[in-house]
């Protein structure tokens, strides 16, 4: 299976009584990993939920699903995993966690847990929007690291999540602060043929304090061309046609190169400015509806200039 057919779904797998759908990894990542085979399976078995959130404890990375950094399995109480379990649960209800699990399977049929990773449609608890979608949190069980399984993990859910929910993504958000990570998205854009560039910071709070993250946007083409004529329209409508352009020109640099090359801050001014000289006589004005959206979708995500 190539990285075009990731997200399809063209296995399905039944586990304790219930039919899931499955992805199967192409053999060089299992390979790679010395494992039979790798499944990813779209859902999370009850089964495998206590591995997972014990793997989550067992990491040196901070993030929801990690309620007490742990150093071993020994070191995960009955409290702590109750508690890992309810930040789980709480993710998947309150933002929309759609857990994609990770599999092998063994000559003898046994299923072995691997890692799991999230998929969802929310950038907060208050904005859903399946064209924004966000590919947020992984984990590898500790005894597979270093394995070549999360860069796996990486790649399949950013190939998924351009199909896995009711309208294609006008853009994909992720936030890190691991450079494993942005390693891993290297290879997703070079497959892929993406660009994910640096939006802005935000300040994320997990149970051992706050932290910054680095907050990542893909711009597709088709939306970055909708943008593009947004302006258009604004610059058709205004007495200083030059603001929208200016704007116009601004947005294609953000979206090539980040606030690497346009700051927050100045897009917001040059859409304050393009607004300003609109032809008073109109009636209504076309083109602002998807720069709007652009600004509800940063400031959902909190990615601010650093």
């Amino acid at each position: 299976m190539s990285i075009d057919d990731y997200g399809r779904w063209l296995e399905s797998i039944e586990i304790d009584g219930a039919v899931y759908r499955a992805d199967l990894a192409e053999p060089k990542y299992a390979a790679r990993a010395g494992l039979p085979c790798i499944l990813a399976v779209d859902g999370l078995p009850p089964r495998f939920e206590e591995q997972l959130v014990i793997a989550a404890q067992l990491c040196d990375v901070p993030h929801t699903w990690r309620v007490q950094p742990c150093r071993s399995v020994d070191e995960v109480t009955p409290e702590i995993l109750e508690r890992g379990k309810h930040a789980l649960s709480r993710d998947r209800l309150e933002l929309n966690a759609n857990i994609i699990t990770y599999l092998s399977r063994a000559e003898s049929g046994e299923l072995q847990f691997l890692a799991a990773g999230a998929i969802r449609n929310k950038l907060s608890r208050n904005f859903e929007n399946d064209e924004y979608p966000v590919v947020s949190r992984s984990i590898v069980v500790p005894e597979l690291r270093d394995r070549g399984i999360g860069s796996f993990v990486v790649l399949h859910r950013f190939s998924a999540v351009f199909r896995y929910f009711r309208k294609s993504p006008k853009a994909i958000h992720f936030g890190t602060e691991s450079s494993k990570i942005l390693q891993a998205i290297k290879r997703v854009e070079a497959e892929a043929k993406i660009r994910f560039v640096h939006i802005g910071d935000e300040r994320y709070t997990a149970s051992d304090g706050t932290h910054s993250i680095h907050d990542y946007l893909c711009f597709l083409p088709h939306y970055r061309e909708g943008l593009a004529r947004a302006c258009d329209m604004i610059a058709e409508q205004s007495i200083r046609p030059e603001n929208a352009l200016l704007l116009k020109d601004a947005f294609a640099q953000f979206a090539e190169g980040g606030i690497g090359a346009v700051k927050g801050i100045e897009l917001e001014r040059l859409y304050a400015e393009a607004k300003a000289f609109l032809r008073p006589e109109l009636d209504s004005h076309v083109g602002f509806e998807l720069i709007d959206e652009f600004f509800q979708v940063k400031k959902a995500i909190g990615a601010v200039d650093p």
